[in-house]
């Protein structure tokens, strides 16, 4: 090792001829002495060195009535001499050591100043991982151990005592106590097989009271890692694989396991990713071996009154320091335009010599594969990686939008590098499927390729139809050898979805109902879906909300809570909706359950956006959720529930008084009571006390429901006579109607959620009858529903689904009997209209609902809020974007005015034109809105996510603003052409999330972007 020189010409270099490990007390430290530069290699030249001892001390001194200290290094010289250097070699000198630390120093008569030093130890001495005065030194004579060594270890105290020392890992293996003087001492343990992959040895010196020096006693501390040689259950992974390889091939690597005993079993499974993802986070290759094998923290408490004495003398108290932890990921470079590749070879075994050949069916793919191998068998496991070159003798690249929309005309751009294949003449051949058209003069092209060559060419194309596109690119060369890729892209409505519905009512005897394609006028056939609902509960529209939950473009805790609670009963309440689903429900309550804990923090609360706003009443929904879910046998992590669970109970046993509110301690309380952990004492209390102060009908119902549980029918009927006397109350009021609820609620809301835990307690306090109407007539007067709406008149739908038994149907000239529910496309009813025909003594309702992206580009509207789209340039100037060129930088800003000054919780979504793409600044410095001083008054949302097609901001009104005037939020973003075209650029769109009736948005536009 050569080490670094003191002057900045690096002329003298220092090589340790001796590691640490053999060098021994007593024995010769070995180096070499070099000159470094050309110019002092051509002739001699004098060196003068000299070997010192290091040694660490600390000086006490009182200062304000405190005691203080400082440590102090001395060095004392125990070597030195002169040697010359030689032009052809360097020059080796030596010198006796004893155990301790030393640094040898070097100087030049020529530079007239220190030219090099390097600092080292002997027996591995540890004086300098001591660095306050309550770290012990503690050294230890070897850096690994095998079972049956002996391991020595060295304790240099500051002042003689006694010294216990331990050996610990999982559990304390040995202890000893030894009486030690101010010169320290060994104490030596043999390795047995106990200490696993390593053990730590933990020494505690106690030294006594010092009344001369006015010092009280205290102790020290030293902590070694002793680690065991891991060669016996270590594996060794050879990977044999070649240069280079050919894309959208099958490869065969062979893999070689090493270190095996005879007829030990193994297996290996090894991962193909592509590099440029993998560096996309900086991710390291697993290594098994580290983590089973790598030093572990300590796990042992070590308790002692010791340091609160020395606490006592203002001394600083040092860092016990073992084990250590990988930094967080880090976002370098960025993704691979390329589709990227992830193959996995499953579990294989070795056979008797520790072989296997495994195959890789090898995809289009240009760029690196990390082959990352894991290797195991009943004692022994290892690991490896190699890095591989795919691609073809001639190597094609394309590049496309990300996605394109509906009416989109671009290119596609295709380099063809000529690396190793033949030179002479190519035919390229394009297709694109029905989503996507090519010119008829530019599908079919002769090229001519020189060897190392490289030739571009830019296709136009045209998106014709919504849905996946893909584009197929054959280029064959004279002797028959073609090179073929497939690439796909995204086609998008013009338009966000949107609903339509019609409430029809069908008499008795006879009643009909026709549908035809007609209702799918003006809609997109590709986005199209109709849900028909035909019974009592009709109005609740139960296909619909389903639909619409499922179409839900958003995240945050209430909705991802509301668009999978329903999914808990979706067999029974909407059955072909169900069956439809039902192998995707497990996956989606899992996905569901996955996202939600992403958002609960430590404590078992859950926020909105992020764990660090918990947002109490929403953890009792979550909770709910995940309750309903486990007792629906689906999969939820238990800690996730039960630290939820807990922090309920503690909300409810700490929760202050009120007056007025308490919304989140009725749900918590009910949460807790279905899962049998509520007090009966509390909920008494409430109910008796308290029921008239919860704010909200809901509040009151769920103590009624809570009651019910637990078998206290009475205050159960009276609290839920309570909540319907609330509910009524504020409709006769009409207060608060349009203003914003900390509990995502609304009178619809409350009405459905009545119905539902009414019907759950399963006792007469309300007559059902009504309250299903109630919620049918308040679904009626309302265009728009929000999520939690939705998810609560399904629950509703669920409790109270045997009422729609007694309907009797002809549907298609087909008896159906009980709610029929159906749903269809515009390829479904092609021909082929639906029919109903109510065979019913009385009236039944139908609902149709239809979704879809509309044809034509819908006008601007505002309603209660307004919303704002400008461009500009980066110095500040408002551009537009029919005159873009490639690569131009683009900030956009939008500002959303609260017209009403209703406050709430609004949702922002601005889709992107397809030849923009958006830049994060998370990823990309330049991006930070701070570099943009003209850029004025902007807010940071409470969430936002930059995708490939939008950009989608959260704001929290009652958060931004306390007062009634300036309730004006301007966000911005930036975006870069990086594609040419002429794009349809959609519309801005803002809702209040739990209020959709307040909602505004822009008008589309055109967008070109033209060679820069």
């Amino acid at each position: 090792m050569t080490l670094p020189v003191a002057n900045e010409k690096a002329m003298i270099g220092i090589k340790k001829l001796t590691s640490s490990a053999e060098m021994k007390e007593g024995g010769l430290g070995q180096f070499e002495i070099v000159a470094l530069d050309k110019k002092s290699r051509k002739s001699a030249q004098a060196l003068s060195w000299e070997l010192v001892e290091i040694t660490k001390d600390y000086q006490w001194y009182s200062q304000d009535g405190n005691w203080r200290y400082e440590p102090v290094i001395y060095t004392n010289k125990v070597a030195s001499g002169e040697v010359t250097t030689s032009e052809d070699e360097a020059v080796k000198i030596e010198m006796p050591v004893k155990r301790g630390q030393y640094r040898l120093e070097v100087s030049s008569d020529i530079y007239n100043q220190l030219a090099a030093s390097s600092e080292f130890s002997v027996d591995w001495y540890a004086a300098k991982d001591a660095d306050t005065p309550d770290v012990l030194e503690l050294a230890a004579n070897k850096a690994v151990f095998a079972v049956g060594d002996t391991a020595t270890l060295t304790v240099k105290p500051k002042a003689p005592g006694k010294t216990l020392v331990a050996l610990m890992n999982e559990t304390v293996l040995e202890v000893r106590e030894v009486e030690l003087g101010e010169d320290g001492g060994d104490v030596s343990f043999t390795v047995s097989d106990k200490w696993g992959v390593g053990t730590y040895a933990v020494a505690m010196h106690y030294h006594r009271l010092d009344e001369g020096n006015s010092q009280m006693p205290g102790r020290a501390i030293g902590v070694k890692w002793l680690k065991t040689d891991e060669a016996p259950r270590r594996i060794g992974v050879a990977l044999a694989l070649p240069e280079t390889q050919a894309a959208s091939k099958e490869m065969t690597l062979p893999v070689t396991l090493t270190g095996l005993s005879e007829g030990e079993k193994a297996y290996v499974a090894i991962t193909a990713v592509d590099e440029g993802i993998l560096n996309l986070t900086n991710y390291q290759s697993p290594r098994p071996d580290q983590y089973f094998y790598g030093q572990r923290r300590l796990a042992s408490e070590i308790r002692d009154v010791y340091g609160n004495l020395i606490d006592g003398m203002s001394g600083a108290v040092g860092r016990i320091r073992s084990g250590g932890d990988a930094s967080g990921l880090a976002l370098q470079g960025a993704p691979n335009s390329i589709k990227p590749v992830a193959l996995f070879s499953g579990i294989v075994a070795v056979d008797g010599e520790g072989k296997a050949e495994i195959k890789f069916a090898i995809p289009q793919f240009n760029g690196s594969l990390r082959f990352m191998a894991v290797a195991w068998s009943k004692s022994r496991i290892g690991a490896s990686d190699a890095k591989l070159i795919v691609r073809d003798p001639v190597v094609m690249l394309a590049s496309t939008p990300l996605f394109l929309t509906k009416g989109d005309e671009s290119r596609l751009f295709l380099s063809i590098d000529n690396v190793e294949g033949i030179e002479g003449d190519y035919q390229l051949k394009v297709t694109g499927n029905e989503a996507l058209r090519f010119s008829e003069e530019e599908m079919a092209k002769p090229l001519t390729l020189d060897k190392g060559k490289r030739v571009n060419l830019a296709l136009s194309m045209a998106a014709t139809k919504i849905g996946m596109a893909t584009i197929d690119v054959t280029l064959t060369d004279e002797q028959g050898r073609a090179y073929a890729q497939s690439h796909e892209l995204y086609v998008k409505p013009p338009q966000p979805d949107a609903s339509w519905r019609t409430v029809k009512l069908l008499a008795a005897n006879g009643g009909k109902l026709s549908l035809s394609k007609d209702i799918f006028a003006d809609i997109i056939p590709e986005t199209a879906v109709a849900s028909l609902t035909v019974g009592n509960l009709a109005g609740l529209d139960v296909a619909g909300i389903f639909e619409s939950l499922a179409r839900y473009p958003y995240g945050c805790a209430e909705q991802t809570t509301s668009q999978a609670l329903p999914l808990l009963y979706v067999s029974k309440i909407a059955p072909l909706y169900g069956k439809t689903i039902a192998k995707d429900i497990p996956k989606r309550i899992e996905k569901a359950v996955a996202r939600l804990a992403a958002l609960q923090n430590s404590a078992g609360g859950f926020g909105l956006w992020s764990p660090h706003r918990v947002d109490m009443w929403l953890t009792a929904y979550v909770t709910d959720f995940l309750t309903r879910a486990r007792e629906q046998k689906f999969e939820v992590p238990n800690e996730m529930i039960e630290t939820a669970l807990a922090r309920l109970k503690n909300s409810v046993n700490f929760a202050p008084d009120f007056s007025k509110g308490g919304e989140d301690i009725a749900y918590a309380l009910y949460v807790l009571a279905r899962n049998g952990d509520a007090n009966i004492g509390d909920l008494r209390y409430y109910a008796d006390s308290k029921i008239g102060n919860f704010s909200t009908g809901l509040a009151r119902a769920q103590v009624a429901a809570s009651l019910a549980m637990y078998g206290d029918v009475a205050r159960s009927k009276a609290a839920f006579k309570a909540a319907h006397e609330a509910i009524v109350a504020a409709e006769q009021a009409g207060n608060g109607t349009g203003y914003y609820r900390a509990d995502y609620g609304t009178r619809l809301r409350d009405r459905a959620a009545l119905l539902a835990l009414s019907a759950e307690a399963k006792h007469s306090a309300l007559p059902t009858g009504e309250l299903i109407q109630a919620v049918v007539d308040a679904r009626g007067v309302k265009a728009y529903t929000s999520t939690q709406e939705n998810a609560w008149m399904l629950l509703a739908a669920n409790a109270v689904e045997k009422n729609d038994r007694a309907i009797l149907l002809s549907v298609n000239g087909q008896d159906s009997q009980g709610i029929h529910q159906q749903q269809f496309t515009p390829g479904d009813i092609e021909g082929a209209p639906v029919e109903v025909i109510n065979k019913s003594a009385e009236p039944v309702s139908a609902v149709l609902t239809v979704h879809g992206a509309a044809e034509n580009p819908l006008p601007a509207l505002e309603q209660d809020i307004g919303l704002k789209r400008q461009f500009y340039s980066l110095d500040g100037k408002e551009i537009t974007l029919l005159n873009a060129k490639q690569n131009d930088r683009v900030v956009v800003v939008v500002t959303i005015t609260d017209r009403k000054h209703l406050g709430g919780r609004l949702m922002l979504t601005d889709h992107l034109p397809a030849g923009f793409m958006i830049e994060n600044p998370n990823l990309v410095t330049g991006s930070n809105l701070k570099n943009f001083t003209w850029l004025k008054n902007t807010v940071r949302p409470v969430h936002e996510s930059f995708r490939d097609d939008k950009f989608a901001a959260a704001f929290n009104l009652r958060t931004l603003f306390n007062k009634k005037d300036d309730r004006i939020i301007r966000v911005a973003y930036i975006m870069r052409a990086a594609h040419e075209g002429r794009f349809v650029h959609p519309a801005a769109h803002v809702e209040d999330m739990y209020r959709p009736n307040r909602f505004a948005r822009t008008g589309a536009q055109n967008v070109i972007v033209a060679a820069p």
